[in-house]
């Protein structure tokens, strides 16, 4: 289900996170192998400011966590497509 979560967060639509979030057991604070969690995945993959401020205002992702690079979500967005 976690999968689920993740291409949510790079997607574009805040109504299949906020779905996920509620109905399912999602650890909010997992990482990939490479140390990014769901809000650095939010930043990089999508343009929807919405999606990144449910992530940090409702369910609480940590906004200073930082990938194995020291990557945060402030690098992330600078690099969005």
């Amino acid at each position: 289900m976690e999968d689920c979560f993740l291409i949510a967060c790079s997607n574009n639509d805040i109504n299949v996170i906020s779905y996920l979030a509620k109905n399912s057991e999602i650890y909010i604070n997992s990482e990939t192998s490479k140390g990014a969690n769901y809000l650095l995945y939010a930043c990089a993959e999508n343009i929807n400011l919405s999606v990144v401020q449910y992530l940090i205002e409702v369910l609480k992702v940590d906004k200073n966590h930082k990938d194995i690079y020291g990557l945060n979500c402030l690098m992330y967005a600078c690099q969005c497509r």
